[in-house]
């Protein structure tokens, strides 16, 4: 019970084990999170109907956000849940229940989340940064871990498939996730298998690992990408989809016979590269969120597995990937940012 006190999940579906924190872990977070901004802790009932039934109350937990339904002019409480809920493109006219947040009325801090749950190893660390006093000491170290932050976003406007890889040079670590032909209407170009295949991505790398994401139709074909490419398709990680409430599986709406709820991400290696292992699992729990957009978590097992200092590419993004320390491409980006004085001569040339 106390190691499960210890885990403090976020309201995006992300979580982190306080008993379990190094060091290093403790600068990843600070990196990441605002000591000062609300943790939107979501109330273990889910919604504040049910809050108030359990407790006997006749307002939900004060310090908690909840859900509560949402109505239409159609609306139906009779029939349950909408299986898509906050993806449903057809809100007005759904007559099932869908939800929105209701924010905690007096919401804890970040810090006020964390402070009594650190391990007593960092607390001193901390307290060792800010003349004993662990708020000022995290503080500190926060700061100091901003200043030595990643490098910033980089990305280029350009049409991936007749791009010649080369000029970009090499990579540890490239991500993809290929515009697969589907029988759907989306807001991208879809490209054809053989397309996808074509793509001289074999370039990008001597030394590292590749993250494929592909469709359960082209879950062989991906892996024959990454045999063409010169990997070695080492394992997979799945991404089960959870919905707005985060209590259940979302439905998806791809699939000729069963509805998708899940998602794979193929993992290639080449050659050699030096790995932080065992750090994270081969499974993403995390919110479904708008089309096509892939799980925020992967991009930090990722930076965990090879480190800060390694190179990261991701194929066919879009403003919602970029990220500090990757270099993003795709044809839907805002124009062209380049930092790198290296990349940024050679693309002039290009």
């Amino acid at each position: 019970m106390e190691e499960q006190q210890r885990i403090i999940k976020f309201v995006d579906g992300s979580k982190i084990s306080l008993a379990n924190l190094d060091e290093k872990g403790l600068i990843a977070f600070l990196r990441e999170k605002d000591l000062d901004g609300p943790y939107k802790k979501v109330c273990q009932h889910i919604t504040a109907n049910k809050c108030m039934r359990i407790n006997d109350s006749e307002e939900p937990c004060i310090d908690k956000l909840h859900y509560v339904r949402r109505s239409n002019q159609v609306y139906n409480l009779r029939l349950g849940d909408c299986s898509y809920l906050s993806g449903c493109y057809n809100y007005d006219t759904c007559p099932f229940v869908h939800y929105k947040e209701q924010p905690a009325v007096k919401p804890q801090t970040i810090f006020e989340a964390i402070e009594h749950s650190l391990p007593e190893h960092l607390v001193r660390k901390a307290k060792s940064h800010g003349n004993g006093d662990l708020y000022t000491g995290l503080k500190a170290i926060q700061e100091n871990t901003v200043q030595k932050s990643k490098p910033p976003a980089q990305w280029i406007n350009t049409d991936i498939s007749i791009l010649p890889m080369k000029v970009l040079g090499k990579f540890d670590v490239v991500l993809i996730d290929p515009p697969w032909p589907i029988h759907m209407k989306l807001p991208y170009h879809q490209m054809t298998d053989q397309d996808i295949m074509s793509l001289p991505i074999q370039h990008l790398q001597d030394d590292g690992l590749i993250f494929l994401w592909v469709t359960s139709r082209a879950l062989e074909k991906g892996i024959q990408c990454l045999e063409k490419w010169g990997y070695i398709f080492t394992s997979y990680i799945t991404w089960a989809k959870t919905n707005q409430i985060n209590s259940t599986i979302a439905t998806g709406r791809t699939g000729h016979w069963l509805n998708h709820m899940k998602e794979t991400c193929l993992v290639g290696r080449k050659g050699n590269i030096e790995l932080n292992n065992g750090l994270d699992g081969d499974v993403i729990i995390e919110q479904v969120r708008e089309t096509s957009r892939k799980p925020e978590k992967l991009y930090a097992m990722i930076e965990r597995l090879v480190g800060d200092n390694a190179r990261k590419l991701e194929l066919f993004g879009r403003q919602h990937n970029l990220r500090h320390g990757w270099l993003t491409l795709g044809n839907q980006l805002p124009g062209t940012n380049i930092r790198d004085p290296w990349l940024e001569l050679r693309w002039r040339r290009y």
